[in-house]
């Protein structure tokens, strides 16, 4: 069972590394809207602990591209899960953070 201390750290840690939005996909005679909620980062085990939340894999690593920079992960969560997640976290989100869910939503509900 995730605790409120979990949820409150997941919405803490997206609302600085997160991306809340949606994914579209054309297919013929059909187009489909995903919302997704996704997050990147060095840090693998933050990353795997954020997935394991949200129900999502961990893609990666990825890079680098330079000697200066570190390898990074991405795990993405999509379609009713992001759903729930996004009304879940929506009250605990700065501003900006909650227009990216209403618009995602929106995008969803209305299948822009």
């Amino acid at each position: 069972m995730i605790t409120s201390i979990e949820i409150a750290r997941l919405a803490g840690y997206l609302e600085g590394e997160g991306c809340f939005g949606t994914q579209r996909y054309n297919r013929p005679n059909k187009p489909y809207t995903y919302p997704r909620i996704q997050v990147s980062a060095t840090d693998r085990d933050v990353v795997e602990w954020a997935a394991g939340l949200l129900g999502a894999r961990v893609k990666g690593p990825y890079g680098p591209k330079s000697p200066n920079r570190k390898a990074y992960y991405v795990c993405t969560a999509t379609g009713a899960a992001a759903v729930g997640w996004m009304m879940t976290l929506y009250s605990m989100m700065g501003e900006r953070r909650k227009g990216q869910i209403r618009k995602a939503l929106s995008e969803w509900r209305n299948k822009i």
